[in-house]
C-alpha cells in the first residue's frame, strides 16, 4: 500500500498574509514569498534570519515545506530551521516551536505536527554570510484516508539542459536544472473520496501550486530520502474521472515540478 499527502492550501500566498523581516536585502524582498518560481527568493543582509509571518488571524496549520533554489541548486542555509507560532509578534517565550531539517540533496524539507492555531509565525535560519528562502508552505495537510494511489506511480526527470554542435563539431552546453513529473492514478474512488480530491483540483486548478509528497505507511517512506519523491508543482491538467462501477470512479493526474 502506498500513501500520499496533498498540500495545497498554502497561506503564504494567501493576501491576508504579511512578511516582516528586519535585515531584508532590498534586492530580495519578502514580496517574493508569494511567487511560485524558486529562484525568487527572500535574503537577508546578515548571515541570520527571523522572518515573521503574520496570517492576519489565527488559522490552523499542521505542516510546513520547504525547497530550495532549484536553479542555484542550493537551499539557502545551513542546519535547522526553527519554526515558531505565538498570538502575538513577540517572541521571549514563543507558544510553540520545533524544527525542520532539509534534505540539502533534493532541495526538500517537511514538517508536519499536530494542528496549532496561531496568527503569528517566525522562520529563523542562518547561513555564511546571509540566510536565503525560497518557497514556503505554510498550512494544512491533505491525506485520503481509505483509498490510496496505486502501486505502478511514477517519478521521471527531464534534464532542461541545452547541448548545441557547430558544423565544425564542437559542442556548446547550457547547464539548466532538472525538472521532476510524477504521474499516479486511483482505483474504485467512492464519493467521499472523489468529492475530497475535487475540491483540491478545484480550488488549485492548473494555476496554482500543489506540494504533494509519497510514503509508505509500514515504514513511514518509500526510500531512505523521500524527499526525493517530494514535489512543489502544477498539475498538467484537470483529471478525468471514469465511472467503473455504481458510485466508484478511477482517475489520475500528473504533476511538473516548478523550477
Amino acid at each position: 500500500m502506498t500513501c500520499e499527502t496533498y498540500f495545497y492550501n498554502n497561506l503564504m500566498r494567501s493576501d491576508a498574509t504579511s512578511f516582516s523581516l528586519s535585515n531584508v536585502d532590498a534586492s530580495y524582498p519578502t514580496l517574493n514569498l508569494k511567487d511560485h518560481r524558486t529562484a525568487r527568493t527572500v535574503r537577508t543582509t546578515s548571515a541570520s534570519m527571523a522572518l515573521v509571518i503574520d496570517l492576519g488571524s489565527a488559522l490552523d496549520v499542521d505542516s510546513i515545506l520547504i525547497q530550495g533554489n532549484m536553479i542555484a541548486n542550493t537551499i539557502g542555509f545551513t542546519g535547522n530551521l526553527t519554526i515558531e507560532a505565538h498570538t502575538s509578534d513577540s517572541w521571549g517565550a514563543p507558544s510553540f516551536s520545533t524544527t525542520l531539517t532539509p534534505n540539502t540533496e533534493y532541495n526538500y524539507g517537511i514538517k508536519t505536527f499536530a494542528t496549532e492555531i496561531y496568527q503569528f509565525w517566525r522562520l529563523s535560519c542562518s547561513g555564511s554570510t546571509y540566510a536565503e528562502l525560497s518557497n514556503v508552505f505554510l498550512g494544512e495537510k491533505f491525506q485520503p484516508t481509505t483509498n490510496f494511489i496505486n502501486f505502478g506511480w511514477s517519478a521521471s526527470w527531464k534534464d532542461m539542459s541545452k547541448k548545441v554542435t557547430n558544423p565544425y563539431g564542437q559542442v556548446f552546453i547550457d547547464n539548466r536544472p532538472t525538472m521532476k513529473t510524477i504521474r499516479a492514478d486511483y482505483k474504485m474512488l467512492n464519493k467521499d473520496e472523489m468529492t475530497s480530491l475535487q475540491d483540491m483540483y478545484k480550488a488549485n486548478s492548473i494555476t496554482e501550486p500543489v506540494w504533494f509528497y509519497v510514503f509508505d505507511p509500514e515504514t513511514s517512506t518509500v526510500v531512505n530520502d523521500p524527499e526525493e519523491f517530494m514535489m512543489h508543482g502544477f498539475l498538467n491538467a484537470r483529471p478525468t474521472l471514469k465511472n467503473t462501477s455504481f458510485g466508484y470512479f478511477d482517475t489520475g493526474f500528473s504533476i511538473d515540478e516548478i523550477l
